[in-house]
């Protein structure tokens, strides 16, 4: 079964919670077989609780793979999320922390997400491309300023607040996009 575990930041030392999951046969007793690692990452406005882990905790029971689903500072609501260097070092901290527990296959880690998790992912992709065996990244956040023009015209949608520092609501990006942000 999943637990929730505590992982402690190599960067500020701060306790970050996550899932996570170990068949019996990766556990470190004995003889333990060495498994492959998912590295599941939360959607933009979710945090570790996402309901999505649970899909990624089937599967892996099913498969016997080892499972870790991190925190990264939370939803994407704040500078300390969405793709910070914190964020990037709690993913990489979490699959330090797997390996400290578990018996991996250090050949087989893969990542993936979903939106905000498929930002992170492509983000990871590029921050640390020797850990991976694959990425899979679903319908991700690829361009910031472009989805922040695009969600003001959607009216369910209020991403655009949360990258908008002129209302205050998140912060997520340290600024506006604007012109300069966007690729030509």
């Amino acid at each position: 079964m999943m637990r929730e575990i505590k992982i402690i930041s190599s960067v500020d030392g701060s306790h970050q919670p996550a899932l996570f999951y170990v068949p019996a046969k990766a556990k470190l007793n004995r003889r333990p077989v060495p498994v492959p690692l998912v590295v599941g990452l939360h959607p933009w406005s979710s945090d570790y609780t996402d309901k999505r882990a649970r899909g990624y905790y089937t599967q892996c029971h099913k498969l016997g793979w080892t499972l870790i689903h991190p925190n990264f500072r939370g939803p994407n609501n704040r500078p300390e999320a969405c793709a910070s260097d914190l964020a990037v070092q709690d993913v990489l901290d979490a699959v330090e922390y797997a390996r400290n527990h578990a018996c991996i296959d250090v050949r087989r880690i893969y990542l993936l997400g979903l939106s905000g998790g498929g930002h992170m992912s492509l983000m990871m992709a590029c921050r640390a491309p020797h850990l991976w065996a694959a990425i899979s990244s679903w319908v991700p956040v690829s361009d910031l300023a472009v989805w922040y023009e695009y969600s003001q015209g959607c009216a369910r949608w209020d991403y655009w607040q949360i990258l908008d520092l002129e209302l205050n609501l998140g912060k997520s990006c340290g600024g506006l996009p604007g012109p300069n942000t966007r690729r030509q």
